[in-house]
């Protein structure tokens, strides 16, 4: 067997940045997360745990150029109202807070998988603080929610996280948005069932004491700007179907070079 190597000096630095961001949270150690993981990255190309070379060849240009799409797009949907509104139209179509909790998990779920989930949960904490108040639940339930619901919602698309996105791209999947909801969907539906079904369990005292009457807010209240949450929604609308398009397209053209070359071969072997 072949003799494993352990390479202390980068196993330390990782520890140590990691015990660093848990620490933050602590009032007598204000230090930024960025300010940890940056000093991190530092840290291992200066040791020579990563060669520079290798730091740059992992860059990954595409990725970083689509997150900032996306955070742009998302951001206009959150400063237009979009989101909030989006949120307000899923709570008036439950009768009962247990409803209106499924339907946010449900919502905030889907969307994630098509928004990436950084900016999602960003965007979303306040519009989740300000359900939670109207439905005098405590933050923390919503924030749960949100956290989990983004986290698996986000796993059955190549756009749904930067993770994926890095896997499709560096990989090269023929068709990333249909392969990862063909072998993602699955399982990601039957952990968004199983976690709204442990989360609704572990509330359910929260709920009990709450009711969806308190829910006053006229949704279209929410919209501040139409013309940014008109521009925003037909945005994000184009970049995801554009990815189905461009799956389909190349599915299809793929098939058809395919039965091109069968039908080529079996001339050419008629003839023979």
């Amino acid at each position: 067997m072949p003799k494993l190597t352990l390479y202390y000096l980068p196993i330390a630095i990782f520890i140590a940045v990691y015990v660093l961001i848990v620490l933050r949270n602590l009032r007598w150690f204000r230090i930024p997360i960025w300010t940890i993981m940056m000093s991190g990255a530092v840290a291992m190309i200066f040791s020579g745990a990563i060669p520079l070379g290798d730091a740059y060849a992992s860059i990954n240009l595409n990725v970083i150029f689509f997150l900032l799409g996306m955070f742009s797009v998302v951001a206009a949907m959150d400063l237009s109202g979009l989101l909030e509104y989006l949120t307000l139209r899923l709570l008036r179509v439950a009768k009962s807070p247990q409803k209106a909790f499924g339907l946010t998990f449900l919502g905030i779920s889907t969307m994630s998988a098509f928004l990436v989930n950084d900016t999602l949960a960003l965007m979303a904490t306040p519009i989740m603080l300000s359900v939670a108040k109207q439905l005098r639940v405590r933050p923390g339930v919503f924030l749960i929610t949100l956290a989990l619901g983004v986290t698996i919602g986000s796993t059955m698309t190549a756009i749904g996280n930067p993770q994926n996105l890095l896997v499709a791209l560096s990989t090269g999947i023929p068709y990333p948005m249909l392969d990862f909801l063909y072998y993602l969907a699955p399982p990601t539906l039957v952990g968004l069932g199983v976690t709204y079904l442990i989360l609704r369990w572990y509330y359910r005292k929260e709920f009990a004491n709450s009711t969806l009457a308190q829910l006053q807010v006229n949704p279209r209240e929410a919209i501040k700007d139409r013309k940014l949450a008109k521009l925003s929604g037909w945005t994000a609308g184009i970049v995801v179907l554009g990815f189905f398009l461009v799956g389909i397209y190349s599915s299809f053209s793929s098939f058809r070079s395919s039965s091109s070359c069968k039908r080529s071969g079996n001339r050419t072997l008629s003839r023979a």
